[in-house]
């Protein structure tokens, strides 16, 4: 794969405009956020597989060295790039994973000819906010009780001095989890640094017994589109588990977002995770689409 050095700022451009371009014609992102904001490092710290015809990139290959993505020009398709890519992609890094995004047919056919199987699933799941809007108008009560805490604990925005304790309670919440588990600081303060961050979308609910404060849980909430809105992580620390922060963390990020003007919210979420899944449809959320881990089963030598 070439390396991150020999991506200058006119190439990253050029892949970003090739991303954009596959998203606009296959309906859904080819590549997640972490490939696309890598490209916007000065040194990007990963790796980038690309192949170029008449000096325009046509498809390329991002990788980290645990998960890759990969896509192909609309007009370059049925040609073999795919085969290309992952055949770099695995001659560096053998055990890789490999997500499809949306997993379209030809993401399924190509994985079948590999020889790739299906590791995990995440689900893509969505709800119309209209329907708590009314309620939220209708019979406000109903809701507030909802979003009551548990006696002797707060909702509240984030704020810096809450950062060591909200990544405490992200690695207890995710500690099985290969991607949002692995959450540090740096990579932390990337995030707010990003364009859409705002403190109040992140909120954090504290229990204030015993005469100090301990995070138990929070939802970041993300705009993505105009009317849009993801709740972009919800965690709990496994000590709080069991008294509903989950339904009132959801229920926080929705009605924020209502507040917000969005209409719609979406997520992703383990598709093995049944408890979470079960969490979400109960508040209305429907699993539209699905994202898929592959793995070859036995490394290439």
């Amino acid at each position: 794969m070439s390396q991150p050095m020999e991506l200058d700022h006119e190439r990253a451009h050029q892949l970003r405009a090739l991303a954009a371009r596959i998203e606009e014609h296959d309906g859904i992102a080819a590549f997640g956020a972490a490939a696309l904001t890598d490209l916007d490092r000065p040194e990007p710290r990963d790796e980038y597989a690309v192949i170029v015809q008449d000096g325009e990139p046509v498809a390329f290959a991002w990788c980290d060295g645990a998960s890759a993505e990969l896509g192909v020009h609309p007009d370059h398709r049925r040609a073999g790039l795919g085969s290309r890519l992952l055949t770099e992609v695995y001659d560096r890094h053998p055990s890789v994973g490999v997500w499809a995004h949306g997993t379209l047919p030809a993401a399924r056919r190509l994985a079948e000819r590999e020889g790739l199987s299906i590791d995990r699933e995440l689900w893509f799941m969505e709800v119309d906010l209209t329907p708590i809007e009314e309620l939220i108008t209708q019979d406000p009560g109903q809701v507030e009780t909802e979003l009551t805490p548990p006696e002797g604990m707060v909702i509240r925005a984030f704020t810096p001095e809450d950062e060591d304790a909200l990544l405490e309670v992200n690695a207890a919440a995710f500690a099985h989890h290969p991607e949002q588990g692995q959450l540090d600081a740096p990579a932390f303060a990337e995030l707010r640094a990003q364009d859409w961050f705002e403190p109040h979308l992140l909120r954090v609910v504290v229990d204030e017994a015993a005469g100090r404060e301990r995070l138990a849980g929070f939802v970041w909430l993300k705009p993505v589109r105009p009317g849009v809105i993801e709740l972009f992580v919800l965690g709990v620390h496994p000590d709080y588990q069991g008294r509903r922060l989950g339904t009132l963390l959801i229920r926080e990020g929705l009605v924020t977002a209502i507040n917000m003007g969005a209409t719609r919210a979406e997520l992703y979420v383990d598709g093995a995770d049944d408890v979470a899944t079960h969490s979400y449809e109960r508040q209305g959320f429907q699993h539209t689409g699905t994202d898929t881990h592959y793995v070859r089963e036995t490394p290439l030598a």
